[in-house]
Parts: C-alpha cells; sequence; structure tokens
C-alpha cells in the first residue's frame, strides 16, 4: 500500500478537528438553547392562561355584582311597581355593557314580566336552570346554547348564540320572594377578552387559547375542537390547581408547548371552574434554535473547507524542504559522499535536520569534528526545545483566562435572564412567581426564629375610570408611578411585587399588626400625594389597603392572603383610600382624608 503524504495528512488532519468542534459546539449551543427557550416559552404561556383565567373571574365578579345590586334596588323590590319601570332599569343595564344578551324578571310562577326590548314578555321560564337555580340564592350557569332566544335576537356570526347565565332571588323589603331576576351574557364576552390578552404577544397568530369547563369540554378555541371533551395532562394537573406548563401531544397528533391555568372565583363570585389553555407548537417555538443550529453547521462547514486549504498550503511549504533533504540523503546512500545537504532556512526543525545530516557527514572524515558539532546541535536543540514549552504554557495561560471570561459572562447572563423571569414587565416589581419564591423563604426563616409576619394587598382606587377617561397609556404611567413611590417608602427587608393588574402585595417582615398598619398608611399617603403628569394636566390616584397579620409561624401564606383580601374589600366597601387591618372578630379602618380627584376609585 503506497503510502500518503505528509501534505495530505496535514490538510485532512485540519479539517477533521474543525468539522468534529463544530459538530460539538452547534450540538452544545442547540441543546442548552433549546432547554433555555422551552423554559421562556412555558412560562409565557403559564402566565398568558394565568392572566386569562384571572380576567375571565373578575369579569363575571363584575355581571354577578350587578345583578345583585340591582335586585335590590327599590323598583325591583316594590311588588306594585309598573313592569315598564322595571324594564327601564334593566335596558339602562344592559346599555352599560353591552355583553348582556337578554336580562328579565320574572314573578314567583315563572312568568317573565319584564325584560330588555320585551323578549320572552309573558314566557313561562319557570324550567330554565337559571330561574330553578336562583329561587334561594344566587345562581351561575356555565356555558349553553341559547334556547328560547336563539330565534329571537341578532346572530351575524354564523355560530350558535351561547350564553352565561347569572340570577339572583328577588324580595321584598319584608322578605317575601318576588321572583327571579336573570342576565344571558354573551359568550362572545370572552373572545374580547382573549384578544384583550393576546394583544401584547408579538407573535399573536402562532399562540392559540382555549377555555375549557372543569370536566374539559372545549367552550372556546380552534373550530375544529370546539364542544369536544379533550383528555390531556395539562387538564389533569389544572383541575388540581397546578398553574404551569408542559409539552404533550395533541389530538390531532401535534405536539404542542401547552401552558395552563384553572380558574377559582374572584371575591364573591364561586367561580365555574374553567380551565384556561394556551399552546403553541413545538416546530413554531422551536424554530430560532433550529436556525441557530443551521447557522453554526453552516459556518462550521465553510470553515472545515477553508482550513483544509490553508492546511493544503502550508503542508506543501513543510514538505518542501523536507523533500529537498530526502533527495540528498538519498544521493549520499548511494555512495556520493561529495553531495551536499541542502541547508534550508524555513523554520527551525528542518534547518536542525539538516544540519544535523550535514555534521554527520562530515564526522565520516573528522571523528573529532563531529562530536563538537554534535555536542552544539543538542545544546540548540534543548534551547529551543525549552522556548517552544514556555510558548505554549504562555498560550495554555491564555486559552485558560479566556475559558474563565467566558464563564463569567455566561454567569451574567444566567443572572439577567432569571431577573427578566422573576420581573414584571411594566412596573419593574417582582411578578407574582418570583413573590410566591421569596414569601415561602421568609416563612421558613420565621418559623426558626418565631417571629410574625403580614401581609399587605392594596389596588389602584377606581383604575378602570383612569383607563377609561385618559386612556391605558396614562393607567400604565399610573401603575408604574405606584410602584415607584411604593418602592421608594417601603422597608428594605420587605417583599414588594405586582400581585395582578391594579392590584399590588407587600409582605412586611418581622412585623406584627400596628407596624404593618403602619407601613400601609406610609405607602397610602405617598400614594395620594403623588402627582402624575397627563395631556390633561397632572392628575392624583389613591389606593386602598387591606393588612393582616399574624404572630404565629405558618407554612402557607395563603390564608393570611386571604385574609387580607377581605381586609382589602372592606376598605373599598367602607370608603376606599384607606387601610382596613383584619382582625379576629371584625376589621379596624384607619381613618383618611376624603379624596374625590379624578384618579380616585
Amino acid at each position: 500500500m503506497r503510502p500518503q503524504s505528509l501534505k495530505a495528512h496535514l490538510a485532512l488532519a485540519f479539517g477533521i478537528i474543525t468539522l468534529i468542534l463544530t459538530l460539538m459546539l452547534g450540538l452544545i449551543i442547540g441543546r442548552t438553547t433549546t432547554r433555555q427557550v422551552q423554559r421562556d416559552i412555558g412560562h409565557s404561556l403559564a402566565e398568558l392562561a394565568f392572566q386569562m383565567s384571572d380576567k375571565l373571574d373578575r369579569g363575571m365578579f363584575e355581571r354577578y355584582r350587578d345583578i345583585q345590586i340591582a335586585a335590590t334596588l327599590n323598583v325591583m323590590r316594590n311588588p306594585a311597581a309598573d313592569p315598564a319601570e322595571r324594564r327601564a332599569l334593566l335596558e339602562k343595564l344592559q346599555d352599560t355593557y353591552p355583553d348582556y344578551a337578554w336580562i328579565g324578571f320574572a314573578d314567583p310562577q315563572g312568568s317573565v314580566q319584564a325584560s330588555t326590548k320585551m323578549l320572552l314578555e309573558g314566557v313561562d321560564v319557570s324550567q330554565r336552570p337559571w330561574y330553578q337555580g336562583a329561587l334561594q340564592q344566587p345562581f351561575v350557569g356555565d356555558v349553553h346554547e341559547a334556547m328560547l332566544l336563539a330565534k329571537l335576537l341578532p346572530n351575524n356570526t354564523g355560530e350558535p348564540l351561547r350564553f352565561v347565565d347569572v340570577s339572583v332571588p328577588v324580595t321584598s323589603q319584608q322578605g317575601a320572594p318576588l321572583g327571579v331576576l336573570g342576565a344571558h351574557l354573551s359568550w362572545t364576552w370572552a373572545q374580547e377578552v382573549e384578544h384583550s390578552v393576546l394583544k401584547s404577544v408579538e407573535d399573536r397568530n402562532a399562540i392559540e387559547m382555549l377555555v375549557l369547563s372543569k370536566e374539559g369540554n372545549v367552550l372556546m378555541g380552534p373550530a375544529e375542537l370546539r364542544g369536544q371533551t379533550l383528555k390531556l395532562r395539562s387538564l389533569q394537573q389544572a383541575q388540581q390547581g397546578v398553574n404551569s406548563y408542559l409539552i404533550e401531544e395533541w389530538p390531532d397528533g401535534k405536539t404542542y408547548l401547552t401552558g395552563f391555568s384553572a380558574s377559582s372565583g374572584y371575591r364573591s363570585y364561586p367561580g365555574l371552574g374553567w380551565i384556561t389553555v394556551t399552546r403553541q407548537a413545538v416546530d413554531a417555538a422551536f424554530t430560532p434554535v433550529t436556525s441557530l443550529q443551521q447557522q453554526i453547521f453552516f459556518v462550521g462547514s465553510l470553515t472545515s473547507l477553508l482550513f483544509i486549504c490553508v492546511g493544503w498550503i502550508m503542508a506543501g511549504r513543510i514538505a518542501r524542504p523536507l523533500l529537498a533533504l530526502s533527495s540528498a540523503a538519498r544521493r549520499i546512500r548511494q555512495g556520493n559522499m561529495s553531495a551536499q545537504l541542502p541547508v534550508v532556512p524555513s523554520y527551525t526543525e528542518v534547518n536542525v535536520l539538516s544540519t544535523s545530516l550535514s555534521t554527520l557527514v562530515s564526522s565520516l572524515l573528522q571523528h573529532e569534528a563531529e562530536l563538537q558539532s554534535l555536542n552544539e546541535s543538542l545544546e540548540q536543540r534543548v534551547q529551543e526545545r525549552t522556548e517552544a514549552l514556555t510558548q505554549t504554557n504562555a498560550e495554555l495561560t491564555r486559552e485558560i483566562s479566556e475559558r474563565q471570561r467566558v464563564e463569567q459572562e455566561r454567569e451574567v447572563l444566567i443572572k439577567q435572564l432569571k431577573q427578566l423571569a422573576e420581573t414584571d414587565a411594566l412596573t419593574g416589581l417582582l411578578n407574582r412567581r418570583a413573590f410566591f419564591g421569596l414569601a415561602e423563604r421568609e416563612m421558613k426563616r420565621t418559623q426558626r426564629h418565631d417571629l410574625p409576619l403580614a401581609v399587605v394587598i392594596f389596588d389602584v382606587d377606581r383604575f378602570k375610570q383612569i383607563n377609561d377617561t385618559y386612556g391605558h397609556a396614562i393607567g400604565d404611567q399610573v401603575l408604574r408611578s405606584v410602584a415607584h413611590v411604593c418602592q421608594s417608602l417601603a422597608r428594605d427587608i420587605d417583599i414588594l411585587a405586582r400581585y395582578g393588574g391594579e392590584e399590588f402585595v407587600l409582605l412586611v417582615q418581622d412585623a406584627d399588626e400596628a407596624t404593618a398598619q403602619h407601613v400601609a398608611e406610609r405607602l397610602r399617603i405617598g400614594i395620594m400625594q403623588t402627582e402624575i403628569p397627563s395631556d390633561s394636566g397632572p392628575i392624583t390616584a389613591t389606593a386602598s389597603f387591606g393588612v393582616a397579620a399574624t404572630r404565629t409561624p405558618i407554612s402557607d401564606l395563603a390564608p393570611l392572603l386571604q385574609q387580607a383580601d377581605a381586609a382589602l374589600y372592606e376598605a373599598k366597601r367602607s370608603g376606599r383610600n384607606r387601610v382596613v387591618v383584619h382582625q379576629a372578630e371584625d376589621a379596624l379602618a384607619l381613618d383618611a382624608a376624603p379624596f374625590d380627584g379624578v384618579g380616585s376609585a
């Protein structure tokens, strides 16, 4: 077998080493990026699902409260009231919120006495679930198709009309039953909520959002899934109260990155157990990773070809003086002692080799001269080897330093990514997930040292009025201003986070009721005294605060949050712009000066 030339060996070695390094780099970067992208997108999808569930619960709470308030008005509780007066009240309520498809009042026998646009008046609805369910207590019915109203209401969607029912019993001032006040809320409202949640998502077309009943029946989503009952791991976890994400295969055979969250009601509204699911095809989610890997492989292939060419040229230069030496040595072996070995100055190794061979030939004629020449050659080679080792050691030192720098940059990037994952984008505060993580650590500390702990929940009064009057841009500025003021006034050891929407939460460490109340009052005054610029001039906002504290170490923050939320509700109910402390028997409100600014809610 004919041996390959040194030139070919060197060129091939350069190309193979470069290709292997490129493949390894692409594989490592691809796997690392895939895991990171999966986590980031998964958390984003889970957050979108939670926002959708939260908005649906809050919207249903508003309707639930509207109907309950309407049932307490005199015109509804007066047995002798004119149906026209009741109809005027119901139509005014419908005008304030157009998603009410129908509102009606039925007497104790189930006959509709007054309704919006006089639809179904005189019709017997005593067997309808919304009427039966509200005879004794407020009732909320899940999504269903229209029955009696299907042919009476306009429908330009091309799909069956679907409603959510809200109804309450109506009694006289003396407590005698007068009938049932019920409303059908158009399910298209949920689609509007979906648009509001997804409007901030850049690639909203790649994300699909579904709303399912607690049994897994698809209430809103792609047409091919609507009405089906799904059996997915994500739904099973959501039914257990988990708010997270996972990768799973759907009935269409495709694999999706799926975020999920189950609704749990809001305040007095008990909730229907709706499950919100957001999904994005894995292929679409990981497109940036695939593109990066392709670019790495492409550049690596080009680099390998370049190194092969460079190696071929360098190998030629290396081999050329060796060929000249081998030719002269062959002539000497054949007996031509007068042949002169060429002295090649190209590089040290070949020069040493040619000098050594010349010295070896001369030693045949003069043994003493050969010994001296050999000693000089050996000394020179030792020096050159020492210099080469020194240079190699310096290069290794530089490489180690460079690797340490890369590792430091990687740690900085990881910290930045962690900060982005734990920070609310609008206010710069901790987000809900980061808050609960820090709160869990703080609860463990209070258990170890037997310390008190307090929670403050507060939100901006009449925030919807601010958005409606000045626009969402000013609304966002109000939230940022409130966050900045509270962050500057809160204690350094306390944990402040955006809880959701216009609501914030503060974990007050090592604090009893009095300390937490004092902190909350300082924040309330700071918010009230802050002016927020707008096109119409400076505006102000107020906030209501609910405080709950415990002197006994706890392992679950949920009861304390519920107590603080109840105190917040009491602050809202008793006039807003105040601090209410939850007590074992009742709630005590800290008096605050009346506030009638545009921002009050």
